[in-house]
């Protein structure tokens, strides 16, 4: 498997003229890359390196998706052993370590692995390839530069894919919920956005939903309360929930660094197995 590790221009712009158009291109690839590699992630930016090749690098941002979407399931694989490594090929069969060298078809970059713990993880470092396989009954697909990530008490997962034919992301674990619509309206696990959202889970029936870029996000749940916070967490006002077929409409303003919601007690603990089956189905 021949990703390469470290810095993101491993992958593209250390090359003139080979960073793609899109960062996100690049930056799903180094993901992937971390996630097949059983790395423990990368708190990005590399924000000078990327704004020779980027002008729209956006502070935070990148600080955001690095940390949420790889943390939880790091947490699970960096602390297991690697049992059973699979490389795809083309034709969509999964090679042992041994075929893959001898084989003269896979170089399609395309990595499975199960950890000591039951972990599992998938990257498709093929660039213009789908990746295919079965897991408990479901297939999963991933699109070039997509991963997959479930740990062995399913607790937590990660995935980058496509859903309702649009690219998108997330992660769940039992501290917090992290979506990404990537810029359109998508419903995800967990809840719904046009951005960046992540859901803390504090003490309670209480959580933080922190918006990045998000100009409307969608709780899974009634609230009973909404307070906009700064920066110190100070409270700058308390909104009235607005509710609509058993969701909470949430449009962040600007000056709010994030809000503390209070949920309906009914509200039932994250599935880690439901979000992924929900996505693969």
């Amino acid at each position: 498997c021949n990703f390469g590790m470290g810095m993101i221009n491993a992958h593209f712009y250390a090359t003139p003229g080979t960073a793609p158009a899109d960062r996100s291109v690049a930056l799903d690839r180094f993901f992937a890359a971390t996630v097949a590699f059983g790395h423990p992630g990368y708190l990005l930016p590399e924000r000078h390196a990327a704004q020779r090749n980027y002008a729209d690098v956006k502070v935070g941002e990148e600080e955001f998706r690095s940390y949420y979407l790889i943390q939880a399931i790091a947490s699970k694989y960096t602390v297991s052993d690697a049992r059973i490594v699979r490389y795809g090929c083309s034709g969509g069969r999964l090679l042992s370590t041994e075929e893959a060298i001898m084989s003269k078809e896979c170089d399609m970059m395309q990595v499975l692995s199960s950890y000591s713990d039951g972990t599992v993880t998938a990257a498709n470092g093929s660039t213009n390839a789908w990746f295919s396989f079965g897991m408990a009954g479901m297939e999963v697909k991933l699109p070039p530069n997509g991963l997959f990530a479930i740990s062995g008490d399913r607790k937590a997962c990660a995935w980058i894919g496509e859903h309702e034919r649009r690219r998108a992301e997330f992660a769940i674990s039992p501290d917090y919920v992290y979506l990404n619509g990537r810029g359109a309206f998508v419903r995800l696990p967990g809840g719904a956005t046009d951005g960046i959202c992540v859901r803390r889970l504090l003490d309670g029936n209480t959580e933080e939903v922190i918006p990045f870029g998000a100009k409307r996000i969608e709780l899974p749940y009634v609230a009973d309360r909404i307070e906009a916070l700064d920066e110190t967490e100070g409270v700058i006002e308390t909104i009235v929930p607005r509710a609509k077929r058993g969701c909470t409409l949430l449009e962040p303003q600007p000056g709010v660094v994030s809000y503390r919601v209070t949920r309906e007690a009914s509200f039932p603990g994250i599935s880690a197995t439901d979000c992924l089956e929900a996505i693969l189905k």
